[in-house]
């Protein structure tokens, strides 16, 4: 929804993908600023992780 109302239902947009270590550093730098987790703020947050359970579970 273009416009903010309380008790609006929240909206989530996550996307994965794979990148090299330094390329996700980077975006995890740019995105930092922004990753509040404040209800009532629009945020963006980028976390770099390897392995089995790489982006298993997300926030």
């Amino acid at each position: 929804t273009p416009y903010w109302s309380q008790g609006a239902q929240k909206q989530y947009y996550v996307s994965k993908r794979c990148s090299a270590k330094e390329a996700c550093v980077k975006t995890r730098n740019r995105y930092m600023p922004y990753c509040t987790h404040i209800w009532y703020e629009d945020w963006k947050c980028s976390e770099c992780c390897q392995g089995d359970r790489c982006n298993y579970y997300v926030i």
